[in-house]
């Protein structure tokens, strides 16, 4: 710490101790117990330079934690969203299932009512051809 910065801080302490509710030190050991006080509050206290380094650091740490923390919400946010879309998804497929589901259920009916309808109708030729068979030879005799 340069001699001029710890003058001006002594100065500054000296000028703090009426306002404290000090007085003018007038015995030897009231001078002593006032500088152990000034050593202690300078032990305590950082350079100008070391406390602005830390305080841009902090500072630059909680523009950075602010931004990590927009971009996790913008990401949860676009996840919510793409959950809500394969959420829709899996219903639409679900539902598509059901319907196919039973179009094959529907097509497997009209399949064997059609296999019942084309045996009703060889049947019925069958049954018509021997009629005509009979009625030919009815016409013959």
């Amino acid at each position: 710490m340069p001699e001029f910065s710890k003058r001006a801080l002594a100065c500054g302490f000296l000028l703090l101790l009426p306002a404290l509710g000090f007085g003018p030190c007038s015995g030897e050991e009231e001078v002593r117990a006032a500088e152990a006080q000034r050593a202690a509050l300078l032990a305590r206290t950082r350079p100008k330079s070391e406390f602005w380094a830390q305080v841009e650091r902090k500072g630059a740490a909680a523009k950075a934690e602010k931004a990590a923390a927009g971009e996790i919400a913008k990401e949860k946010a676009e996840g919510d969203a793409l959950s809500a879309e394969v959420t829709a998804a899996e219903a639409r497929l679900a539902e598509g299932k059901t319907q196919r589901a039973a179009a094959e259920g529907a097509l497997m009916d009209a399949t064997a009512k059609l296999e019942k309808a084309r045996s009703e109708r060889v049947r019925r030729e069958e049954t018509l051809a021997g009629f005509a068979a009979r009625q030919r030879a009815r016409d013959a005799s």
